[in-house]
C-alpha cells in the first residue's frame, strides 16, 4: 500500500477530533504583526485556549480567538483593547460571511539593496534568495470560500540581478470534508515557540507543495483525555526536490500533536522524516518503519533521515512583569531503535512589556545543536547526503549544523503614530566541531507605519559582520542591507 493511500486512511482514523470548516489561513512570513498581536495578548492571558506554536493558523481560528480576547478581563485596559481593536480592523470584514471571493485581497511591493553576495543575513522568508546590489518584489494575494471550500493565491515577481522570476509564494485549496480540513498546495508553516527559528520546520525554506490533514480549531479529545486541554493536530505529506544529488524526489512527511492543559501552558510533540525516493521503498509499511524509528538492518542506520522535538510554552502572569518561557528539544537519528538521542535545543523568554512601560516587548532565543563527539550531526545524513533541506534551504533552524544561535529583540510601539520600531541583534557561531568557525554578528532596525486604513509601510536596515566566512581563513567581511517595503489590505 503506498504512502499517499495511508493518508486517506488516516483521515477516517482522526475526524472525531475536527470541529471547524476549511478556511484559508494567515500567512507565516507575510503577516508576522498578526501573530506578534496574537503572541501578546496570549502571554497577557487575553487568550487562554489559543494554540499558537503551530502555524499557520486559519482565518476563522483568529477570529475565535479575537472574541476570547475581546470577553476577557484583560480587554478592560487600554493598552489591551487597542491591541484587539487592531485585529479585529483586519478580520472583520468576512466575521460572519459563509462565502466571499476577494480576487485582490492583498498587494505587496518591496526593495532591496544589499553591498555583499553573502546570503547570512536573509532567513525564514520562504526560502526567497536576494543577489548583491537592486532586487524588487511584487506579489499580490487572491482568495475566497464557498461553503465547504476555500482557496488561497499569492503569485510573486521577482527580479534580482539580470533574474527575473515568476513564481507562487503559496498556492492552496483547503477543503471541509466531514468537518476535517485536508489542504492541498504549497503553504509556508512553522512548528514549535521559537520565533527566530525552530529546530524541526520553519519558513527558512521555500513552501513544500503536499498534502496535509489538520483540524483548523482546537477540539477536546473523548474520555480522561479531555483533561489534556484544547488539541490539535498537523500531519502532511510531501515529495523534495528531483534534482537533488543524493536521491532524487524523496517522500518528507510530518506529524505534529499540540495540546493546552492549562491556560498557562501548551505543549507540543512533532516528528518528521525524509525517505524513499528513487530507487528506494517508498511503501506504506516503509513509512511506519520512520515512524516508529526502526532500522532497515539490525546494524544499520536508520530508516530514512529522522527527527522528533518535544516543546513547552508557559506563560507567567505576574501582576508586576509578566513572563513567557519556551523551549524546543529534539534529538536527529536515533543511537537505537526508537530512543531519541543526540539532542539540540531552542530556549527563550519573552516579555511582553516590561514592567510599566506597556508599549515595550523585548524577547531573547538561544539555539544549540553542537554535538561534542560527532561533527556536524544535525540536519546530515549518511544515505540522504544534501541533508535536511529542501531547495538548498535548511527545513529546520537556519543556522544549520554544528551551531549556536543567539537572538536579542526590542520592540516599542507608538500607539499614537500606529507604528512601532524594532531593534534586533543576532549572534552565530558555526563549524563547532573545526578549528575555524565562521561568526555573525547581525544588527538592525525596522520602522513600521499604519499610514491608513489597510496601507502599511515599513522601513529597514540590517548590518552583518563576518568572521571567518565560509568556516575559511579569509579576512572578515561587512555586508549593509536596507528594505523598503509597502502592503496594501483591500
Amino acid at each position: 500500500m503506498s504512502l499517499f493511500r495511508g493518508v486517506l486512511l488516516l483521515s477516517g482514523l482522526v475526524l472525531f477530533t475536527s470541529m471547524a470548516g476549511a478556511e484559508v489561513h494567515v500567512p507565516v512570513g507575510d503577516a508576522r504583526e498578526v501573530y506578534e498581536l496574537l503572541d501578546r495578548l496570549d502571554a497577557e492571558g487575553a487568550i487562554r485556549s489559543g494554540l499558537l506554536s503551530t502555524r499557520p493558523v486559519s482565518r476563522k481560528e483568529v477570529l475565535r480567538l479575537i472574541r476570547e480576547a475581546e470577553e476577557s478581563k484583560e480587554a478592560e485596559r487600554p493598552e489591551i483593547r487597542s491591541l484587539i481593536d487592531g485585529l479585529r480592523e483586519r478580520f472583520d470584514d468576512e466575521s460572519g460571511e459563509v462565502s466571499y471571493l476577494k480576487p485582490v485581497s492583498r498587494i505587496s511591493a518591496k526593495y532591496l539593496f544589499t553591498d555583499s553576495p553573502l546570503q547570512v543575513l536573509d532567513y525564514n522568508n520562504d526560502g526567497d534568495i536576494y543577489r548583491e546590489g537592486s532586487n524588487f518584489r511584487l506579489k499580490a494575494n487572491t482568495r475566497g470560500r464557498l461553503s465547504f471550500f476555500s482557496y488561497s493565491v499569492t503569485p510573486e515577481g521577482r527580479i534580482s540581478g539580470g533574474d527575473k522570476v515568476l513564481t507562487a509564494r503559496e498556492a492552496y485549496v483547503t477543503l471541509d470534508l466531514w468537518k476535517l480540513e485536508i489542504m492541498a498546495g504549497r503553504e509556508p508553516m512553522w512548528w514549535g515557540p521559537g520565533r527566530h527559528g525552530s529546530l524541526l520546520l520553519s519558513n527558512n525554506m521555500e513552501p513544500l507543495t503536499m498534502l496535509r490533514l489538520t483540524n483548523p480549531q482546537p477540539a477536546l479529545l473523548p474520555w480522561i483525555f479531555r483533561y489534556l486541554g484544547p488539541f490539535r493536530f498537523v500531519f502532511f505529506v510531501s515529495r523534495l526536490e528531483d534534482d537533488r544529488k543524493d536521491v532524487p524526489e524523496p517522500i518528507f512527511w510530518g506529524l505534529r500533536v499540540n495540546f493546552r492543559p492549562h491556560p498557562f501552558a501548551e505543549i507540543g510533540m512533532e516528528r518528521t522524516a525524509i525517505f524513499g525516493g528513487e530507487g528506494r521503498s517508498d511503501s506504506l509499511s516503509t513509512f511506519f518503519k520512520t515512524f516508529t524509528g526502526q532500522r532497515e538492518t539490525p546494524e544499520g542506520t536508520p530508516e530514512g533521515n529522522q527527527l522528533v522535538s518535544f516543546d513547552g510554552k508557559f506563560h507567567l502572569p505576574f501582576p508586576i512583569q509578566p513572563v513567557t518561557l519556551y523551549t524546543q528539544i529534539g534529538a536527529e537519528d536515533q543511537s537505537r531503535p526508537g530512543v531519541p538521542s543526540r539532542w539540540a535545543y531552542i530556549i527563550g523568554v519573552y516579555l511582553p512589556r516590561i514592567h510599566k512601560i506597556q508599549a515595550l516587548d523585548f524577547r531573547a532565543e538561544f539555539a544549540n545543536n553542537h554535538q561534542p563527539r560527532i561533527a556536524n550531526f544535525w540536519y546530515n545524513h549518511v544515505v540522504y547526503t544534501q541533508g535536511y533541506t529542501y531547495k538548498g534551504r535548511v527545513i529546520g533552524h537556519h543556522m544549520g549544523t554544528d551551531s549556536r544561535d543567539l537572538f536579542i529583540e526590542l520592540t516599542y510601539r507608538l500607539p499614537v503614530y500606529d507604528s512601532r520600531i524594532t531593534v534586533h541583534y543576532d549572534w552565530e557561531e558555526h563549524n563547532l566541531s573545526g578549528d575555524i568557525r565562521e561568526e555573525k554578528d547581525e544588527f538592525g532596525i525596522r520602522w513600521r507605519r499604519n499610514i491608513s486604513k489597510g496601507l502599511d509601510a515599513e522601513i529597514a536596515y540590517f548590518y552583518g559582520g563576518i568572521e571567518n566566512p565560509g568556516n575559511s581563513p579569509r579576512p572578515s567581511e561587512t555586508i549593509h542591507q536596507w528594505e523598503v517595503w509597502a502592503t496594501y489590505r483591500f
